[in-house]
């Protein structure tokens, strides 16, 4: 069994020299500043590296995962199950040493045949402001799987497409409109030297979902009147998180580290009816707040976050969101999302036409009076999706036709971001507003 290459962190987080102090600037000035040199930087070689991968089709794609956690190692199983000897990892980034090991421990053991024969384990040392991988390492990397807590995935995409790489960057690619700018702007870059980026909307890719939404479009249910959908879950657990790095660590309950579940986990069934109801959005309205926390509770989080000076960083993310989202036609989209125990738990989409309605979460069409019309023949299957996602990303890369996934992504990240922004504010919210923002429109 070959040995991993262990590298020390690339900055130690309590250094003081002249080169560690550049990163302990303030997290939103970091934000922009990465925002901006990838907006203004030009890339010299690119498109002649994805020439060569092209050309090059026997030889094997390196690839980089970084963060090694749960999504990490699903799609280290999906990519193991692949037909294909031609891809191997290269590097595991985690700014936990100890995953990146269990990691490599789970491909040695599992999927040895994945693994390079110097594969790097890299950490950060548990700040979000170093980069992630040091300028040597990236020559041993053609790919980079980025499925870090989503308030590290923009500066993390910055990094890959300034240093050449094609990238697969998970949902919902950003906490907050910030970090989605600084994506839609290494995506434009990306395009311009014929790189390849997808995004970890696997649903895409979804036979049973793909079926369901053809029979909608020929007609199945009729005119779409509305849609709702749920995503219904258990707690988490509780966590009294004071610095950066204890948030960083439970950063589903958080908003500037992960969004909330509207944004990291419902994104998912809000991107399938906003594709399949192919209308624009135009506003947003609804309320949210916490279910199993008490007023000492949250008065207990707040002050224990702003002892440690992070006031802003340190809003919780709430329990539960009902958002109406409103499309061009008058068709509305009721979302409910929820994180309690003991409660009904529910995850599904739902489409209601004048003839009858889709229901995603079973793959039927019924007519008005709840019969059955239609029904696939496929199963639920996320792994079989993910593979298949897998493949075309990889084709893309080896057949030098560059795909890039992240506006039609993006508009879906908006979207939760819209119905976010109107539970936060309880007033409507404006899809023409936040577009104006971001400097899309």
């Amino acid at each position: 069994m070959s040995n991993p290459t262990e590298s020390r962190p690339i900055v130690d987080s309590n250094s003081t020299s002249a080169n560690a102090g550049k990163y302990q600037e303030d997290r939103r000035d970091f934000i922009r500043g990465s925002g901006l040199m990838i907006a203004g930087g030009a890339i010299a070689g690119a498109s002649a590296a994805t020439k060569a991968i092209a050309s090059s089709k026997q030889s094997k794609l390196r690839i980089a995962m970084v963060g090694c956690g749960r999504r990490c190692r699903q799609l280290l199983d999906a990519m193991a199950s692949l037909d294909d000897d031609a891809i191997e990892i290269t590097a595991l980034v985690d700014n936990n040493r100890g995953r990146a090991q269990s990691a490599f421990r789970s491909i040695k053991s599992r999927h040895p045949e994945r693994s390079a024969d110097h594969c790097n384990l890299l950490t950060s040392g548990g700040s979000i402001r170093q980069p992630l991988l040091p300028q040597q390492a990236w020559q041993d990397v053609d790919v980079v799987f980025i499925t870090t807590p989503p308030v590290c995935q923009p500066g993390i995409a910055v990094d890959a497409i300034t240093n050449h790489k094609h990238v697969f960057i998970e949902k919902p690619m950003a906490a907050d409109l910030n970090g989605l700018k600084q994506v839609v702007n290494a995506s434009a870059v990306a395009k311009e030297q014929g790189l390849t980026v997808h995004v970890g909307f696997q649903r895409q890719y979804d036979q049973r979902d793909l079926d369901l939404v053809a029979q909608v479009q020929q007609g199945g249910i009729g005119d779409i009147i509305y849609a709702k959908s749920y995503c219904n879950s258990g707690s988490l657990k509780k966590h009294v998180a004071r610095s950066e790095k204890e948030q960083l660590a439970h950063w589903n309950q958080f908003n500037w580290t992960g969004g909330d579940v509207l944004l990291e986990q419902h994104v998912a069934g809000l991107d399938v009816l906003r594709r399949v109801i192919g209308r624009p959005l135009l506003t947003a309205q609804g309320q949210a707040g916490w279910a199993s926390l008490s007023d000492a509770e949250l008065a207990n989080q707040q002050n224990a976050v702003q002892q440690s000076g992070h006031q802003q960083a340190g809003e919780l993310a709430f329990q539960h969101q009902s958002i109406e989202f409103e499309f061009a036609d008058h068709v509305s989209l009721i979302s409910h999302t929820r994180r309690a125990a003991h409660s009904w738990q529910r995850t599904g989409e739902w489409l209601y036409g004048t003839q009858g309605h889709a229901d995603f979460s079973n793959g039927k069409l019924f007519d008005r009076s709840g019969n059955v019309t239609w029904q696939s023949a496929e199963p639920s299957a996320s792994m079989v999706a993910t593979q298949a996602q897998l493949r075309a990303f990889f084709a893309s890369i080896r057949h030098g036709d560059a795909e890039n996934q992240v506006d039609q992504a993006s508009e879906s990240t908006l979207m939760a971001l819209l119905g976010q922004r109107a539970a936060q504010t309880s007033k409507l919210a404006r899809m023409k507003s936040l577009r104006g923002e971001l400097k899309l429109a």
